[in-house]
């Protein structure tokens, strides 16, 4: 097996795994349950890595992630953390999380 193969197979099961985290949060909210800071940072570093990739985020991973937004805008904006409240994880809406450069910790 190519190395190409073998990080094309890796990212698709990243993908897929993304949506069933994606469902499992997507079902929290629908019920009104937490949503773990957790649980956001993964996605986010997921959406990143297929983003970094040029890999189509799948839709429910879009969704979820809009989701987030929405629900958990607020006016400062922080550093993305596992150790944050998922607020802050959020805070700054969807561009604030997707272009903050990218360190040497940030990465999967």
């Amino acid at each position: 097996m190519t190395p190409e193969a073998t990080s094309t197979e890796r990212l698709a099961e990243a993908a897929r795994l993304s949506v069933l985290l994606s469902e499992q949060v997507l079902d929290a909210l629908i019920t009104k349950r937490e949503v773990t800071a957790d649980q956001g940072a993964a996605l986010v570093k997921v959406a990143r890595l297929l983003q970094d990739h040029e890999m189509e985020w799948p839709p429910l991973l879009t969704q979820v992630i809009y989701e987030l937004v929405r629900d958990e805008e607020v006016a400062s904006p922080v550093e993305i953390g596992p150790s944050k409240p998922l607020t802050d994880i959020f805070a700054g809406g969807f561009s604030r999380i997707f272009s903050k450069p990218r360190t040497r910790t940030d990465k999967p």
